[in-house]
């Protein structure tokens, strides 16, 4: 499996990676980037039981970004955040009752 992507955005890793492996994966795709220059490709390396190859599309510069910039990120990912939430206290809270007379009328085609 090739790997490439832009490593500062976890958006665009493959969601079966970073899923449990997130911060592991973080600090290995740092410590690749770090030596790389915009459009260089790392040394593939095994990870997980898989190989991986590192692409750096571009290299921003390092410092803080004003809030302007990135509000409207951090309330998309603040707003995911409390979703997700929702829905699992949901999920964890249902109650499910099967109505027999129908579901063993139902057909599967």
């Amino acid at each position: 499996m090739i790997w490439a992507c832009d490593t500062t955005n976890p958006k665009h890793w493959p969601e079966q990676m970073w899923a449990d492996d997130y911060k592991r994966m973080r600090e290995i795709g740092f410590n690749c980037t770090s030596r790389l220059e915009s459009g260089q490709t790392s040394d593939i390396f095994e990870f997980g039981g898989a190989y991986y190859i590192i692409k750096l599309l571009e290299r921003e510069d390092r410092g803080f970004k004003d809030f302007e910039s990135v509000k409207n990120d951090v309330r998309e990912q603040y707003l995911d955040s409390k979703y997700e939430d929702t829905v699992s206290e949901w999920a964890r809270q249902a109650e499910v009752t099967i109505n027999h007379n129908v579901y063993d009328r139902l057909k599967v085609r």
